[in-house]
Formats: C-alpha cells, structure tokens, sequence
C-alpha cells in the first residue's frame, strides 16, 4: 500500500514508499520502473527529492533514522539516527545543500547534506512535527504540529521567529509556503480546513472549509 509520494518534475520521476517499507522509483508519463529497494521493515512515512533527481531522503514514522539514497549508484548517502521516535516528514532545501526532518519527538532538525551533520535542532514544538518545508530561498523553515502550532524558523540566526496558530484547538499535519514566501497555509486533522497566513505580519488571512476528511498534504506553488 501507498504511504507517500512525490515527482521531481525537472526529471520526470515518481518516487512512491509503500508500508512494506519499499520505494519504488517509476519515470513519467509511461510509470515504467526504473527502481525498486526495501529499505526498512516498518513503512515508509515521507519521502523528498533533491533539487538534481539523483537523491532521494525517506523517514518512517516507526523510525528516526534519515535514510537518502542515491539511486544511479544505488548507494547510501546519508543514514543517521536523528529523531528519538519516528520521522513524520523531510524536505530538501531548494539548492539541495540541506535537508529538514520533523519527528514525533516535537524536534525539528535542519541537517547539511554535504555531511550529513544535524547542524540545528528546533525544540519549540510541544507535540509530534507531522510536515516541514523549507522557504522558497532556503533561509527558513515552516513546521506544522499536533500542538496546534504552525512555526517558522531562521536558519541564519537560529529562532522561531514567527508562530502562527488557529483561533480555536486544531492539529496540524501539512504545511506548505507559497514562492513569494509571503503566505502560510496549514492543514488540520479536524475541524477539515486550511488556515493561511500573512508570513510578514502573522496574521490569519482565511480559514478554507469544504474537505470531510483531513488535510494530509499540501503543495507549495
């Protein structure tokens, strides 16, 4: 079965985790497989792409390891422990030089993938980080928590710097920060809506109902 998806689209490529703990590398449109590996026994949580196609970072929500894969070479690039529970969510900064996770410890952890060094670890959070994205220049980060929080971090002087949060109890499980970088939106698990705000000012600019299920996913444009 399915967990998590996502397309590089500068190379046509499909990258799927199963809960078999398998990922299979497909190419578009044709979803002919180029590639198949398991790389775990507990399913595959999230999965993220850099910026070339050639790596590929997995989590699992049973696990805190952060597994990147070169599949041309079919070698490991990076295999860390990083998170004391499971991983809920990686991103790749936009150069590909980073890689953002975000566990069930309520740890967000910013890592150098040149490396493989977890350079900063963000504590704020008080409940499981269910999804990270990293900004449109790379220099922030925005988390989404089931402590009702949505937060955005600055990765040069190392602070939360802006949290934004629903007027009434909510959790939030996708995030996703428009090209501009001036709107936030988030997902909830209930009430079924997408909150957006103003990254400048913090404000809430718009609570879109209609789903009747949660939000599990968004994406940035």
């Amino acid at each position: 079965k399915a967990q998590c998806a996502t397309i590089h689209k500068a190379s046509n490529l499909l990258v799927v985790g199963f809960s078999s703990g398998i990922f299979g590398l497909y190419e578009l449109p044709s979803c002919s497989v180029i590639h198949t590996l398991s790389i775990s026994t507990h399913k595959i949580s999230t999965v993220s792409v850099n910026s070339s196609g050639e790596w590929l970072a997995f989590g699992s929500e049973r696990l805190g390891q952060l597994l990147v894969w070169e599949w041309q070479s079919e070698t490991y690039v990076l295999k860390q422990q990083g998170h004391s529970h499971g991983m809920n969510s990686v991103s790749y900064s936009p150069n590909g030089s980073m890689v953002v996770t975000g566990g069930e410890d309520s740890k967000v952890k910013v890592w150098h993938t040149s490396t493989g060094f977890c350079f900063i670890t963000f504590i704020e959070h008080t409940a499981a980080v269910r999804a990270v994205q990293f900004m449109h220049k790379g220099n922030a980060v925005v988390s989404a928590s089931l402590d009702g929080t949505v937060r955005a971090f600055d990765l040069v002087r190392y602070r939360n710097f802006r949290t934004f949060a629903a007027p009434h109890a909510v959790q939030f499980v996708s995030v996703a920060v428009d090209g501009g970088g001036e709107v936030v939106a988030a997902g909830t698990l209930e009430p079924f809506k997408v909150f957006v705000w103003s990254l400048r000012t913090g404000q809430l600019l718009s609570a879109l109902a209609g789903h009747t299920g949660p939000i599990l996913s968004l994406i940035h444009i």
